[in-house]
């Protein structure tokens, strides 16, 4: 293979423009989708890789004096869907109760009647889990699902969404999906933001980070009917992202990821954290009395913090 690999948790990976010789029982090749077409190739280990994370949630009294009373916290952990799955779960506290919503998302919600001021509670969830890559066998056989009622983000009623929507509508649904990435692809310049800025900031100022990239993709297919979802998570070697999944009829819920520009695979540096129900929801979300309460969400990964 001409090209330099990376390898993290023992496990290669590389980005190519040019594709000599793989040999394929060894590495699984994405195609990498730009404005152009095929524009290059995601290599990567073919192989099934378990690591430990841990979510860690820092409560931290603000007051000197008077406690602070009725804390409750919710927040989103790891889940298994089509490319990763949960074997453990460790909690530091048997009063952690974990549900699931609408979307199979795992939220952990923990409550405490008292903190004393100046004191620190620490609640961490440990959980064992297992990636594998998710690529679709035949791309041009996949059948969208359209959506079943109204959703939460409604960008896709905006008149410059339907409209570019439209422009990108095709009777197939692979190509409407390429012709989506493709555009974003071509016409959103990727840009680091400190805050999510929407689909809307995407399509007019061209630029935008993979928040903004997923948003105005997402918004598109929305506004074509199809069931779509966005997806917040975390890159191995990369960091924290977001991606989309689209429903379909014969594969479920197929992954997308506009910004590195992969249609229907991920590979094993994906990890999923929730699908969004609504744009913009909070990973976490917690309430106190008094509101005098410091609170951060942490994610470890073989005992480094990810960041």
């Amino acid at each position: 293979m001409g090209f330099n690999m990376k390898q993290i948790f023992g496990f290669k990976y590389a980005i190519t423009r040019e594709l000599d010789y793989v040999d394929e029982k060894e590495f699984t090749v994405f195609p990498i989708f730009s404005g152009n077409g095929v524009s290059g190739y995601y290599i990567e280990s073919r192989r099934v890789l378990r690591l430990d994370i841990e979510s860690r949630v820092i409560l931290r009294s603000r007051l000197s004096k008077d406690r602070i009373r009725d804390i409750s916290v919710r927040f989103f952990i790891p889940t298994t869907d089509n490319h990763q799955e949960i074997l453990s779960i460790v909690k530091s506290h048997d009063t952690i109760n974990l549900a699931r919503d609408t979307y199979n998302n795992l939220i952990a919600e923990f409550n405490l009647d008292v903190l004393p001021s100046k004191r620190t509670e620490i609640v961490s969830i440990k959980q064992s889990i297992e990636l594998s890559q998710f690529k679709l066998n035949n791309y041009s056989e996949i059948k969208l699902k359209l959506r079943e009622k109204s959703v939460g983000n409604k960008y896709y009623l905006r008149k410059e969404i339907m409209e570019l929507a439209e422009k990108l509508r095709s009777d197939n649904d692979l190509v409407t999906l390429t012709n989506c990435v493709k555009f974003v692809k071509s016409r959103v310049k990727y840009v680091k933001n400190y805050f999510r800025l929407g689909a809307l900031f995407a399509l007019k100022q061209g630029k935008g980070a993979c928040d903004e990239i997923t948003d105005l993709c997402a918004s598109v297919l929305e506004a074509l009917g199809y069931d779509v979802r966005v997806v917040i998570g975390y890159v191995i070697g990369g960091g924290f992202h977001a991606w989309l999944e689209v429903n379909s009829e014969n594969y479920g819920w197929v992954p997308i990821d506009p910004t590195m520009g992969l249609i229907g695979g991920i590979g094993l540096r994906w990890i999923k954290f929730y699908s969004e129900l609504k744009p913009n929801q909070k990973i976490i979300t917690y309430s106190s009395r008094p509101k005098k309460l410091y609170v951060s969400l942490e994610y470890y990964l073989e005992g480094e913090k990810l960041s």
